[in-house]
């Protein structure tokens, strides 16, 4: 039977293999492109489907629009206000539904989900009057069931929802009930309908956001890693969900929930974020320290293995610095976002051959034991 691999024999590894990249062997950068007339991009929520495409994307300067590409060239994707012209993406689906959220007024947004086959964009509407209540749409599956969080018709408190063309938006409710003195966010849905986020007004902690999956109609607490809070931001296809939580340090660390195991501390000596896990058990993020963030993969058995900074493993000349990694795919493409050039830019990291042998060498293979393991 296929066993992990010691976190001693890990970290060995990871020093020796990283020690002996060659320049030709160092992390292949891919810049997925600007549109024309834009000067930075970036990426949050789930853009990346398959392979090294970048369907869709935000920008910021000179203007706040979303963008994805249509016959290979990127299209704006338009707002809801000529007077307020701001708009953002956050999701993309297999048959290219965009979702995110555009301004109809000064402080108001509104979700939307992006039609490809009419080149149109539906407004979610939030609870109560559109222009006065505020809603986001951060995510979509394969089945066009939309998550997000809206602002209460009888409040301005924040509930996560779900969204479909027929079912319309439906609240999922917090860990304290359906309360509007508690908020709740959406974060991320797999195609088996999964969705996980946090909440507040969970017994004992009502103060404090909470991890959950929703399934089925009901909202489960995941836990924390001893401390006070926990965010749950990612799920794959098999319900493994990562996050971060505060341990007993009071520093947030990154974790990995599964069925079998519950939450398992990824850690960080400073802080740590989980921000999506693949079907194969690979976990991107970002760690911190002080106020500079470093985008980052999980090498090793979950619990044992530790972060390793994706710019310890680029060229160091490339004028990169990666801050932000986002998504991770099943062809193992990793999306984020850093700064080239003075500007925020998105990018996209692939291993070459020689580097992806080190690495499950060092590694991956204990990740990819832990997916198997679990299936058994």
């Amino acid at each position: 039977m296929l066993r992990y691999f010691s976190s001693a024999f890990c970290v060995l590894a990871i020093v020796l293999s990283i020690a002996g990249l060659a320049s030709a062997d160092f992390l292949t950068i891919i810049d997925p492109g600007v549109p024309e007339g834009y000067n930075t991009t970036f990426v949050y929520g789930h853009l990346l489907l398959s392979g090294t495409t970048v369907n869709a994307l935000s920008t910021d300067s000179p203007a706040a629009r979303g963008f994805t590409k249509i016959g290979g060239v990127w299209t704006d994707l338009g707002y809801f206000s000529s007077t307020y012209p701001q708009c953002a993406v956050r999701g993309i689906n297999s048959d290219g539904y965009v979702v995110g959220f555009s301004k109809v007024t000064s402080s108001v947004y509104n979700a939307f989900v992006w039609d490809p086959n009419t080149q149109t964009k539906q407004n979610i509407h939030a609870w109560g009057t559109p222009t006065s209540k505020i809603s986001y749409a951060v995510g979509i599956n394969s089945s066009e069931t939309v998550i997000g969080w809206s602002q209460m018709a009888s409040s301005s408190t924040y509930h996560a929802y779900k969204w479909t063309q027929d079912g319309g938006m439906v609240d999922l409710g917090t860990l304290g009930g359906s309360s509007s003195s508690y908020a709740s966010y959406a974060y991320d849905i797999n195609d088996n309908g999964q969705i996980v986020g946090s909440s507040k007004g969970y017994t004992g902690a009502t103060t404090y956001e909470r991890a959950y999956l929703y399934e089925d109609g009901v909202m489960t607490h995941l836990g924390t890693l001893g401390g006070t809070e926990s965010m749950a931001y990612g799920i794959n296809s098999h319900g493994d969900v990562v996050g971060r939580a505060r341990s007993t340090d009071a520093k947030f660390h990154g974790f990995l929930w599964t069925e079998d195991d519950g939450m398992i501390d990824l850690g960080y000596t400073g802080d740590g974020y989980a921000q999506a896990v693949n079907d194969n058990g690979l976990i991107v993020g970002h760690i911190r320290d002080g106020a500079n963030y470093y985008a980052a993969m999980y090498v090793g058995t979950p619990g044992e293995g530790s972060w390793v900074d994706l710019n310890t493993l680029i060229d160091p000349d490339s004028g990169w610095v990666l801050t932000h990694a986002m998504e991770v795919n099943n062809d193992g493409v990793i999306l984020g976002h850093g700064t080239y050039g003075g500007y925020t830019r998105a990018f996209m990291l692939i291993i070459p051959e020689p580097s992806t042998l080190a690495l499950l060498a060092c590694g991956l293979v204990g990740l990819l034991a832990y997916a198997w393991r679990k299936r058994k």
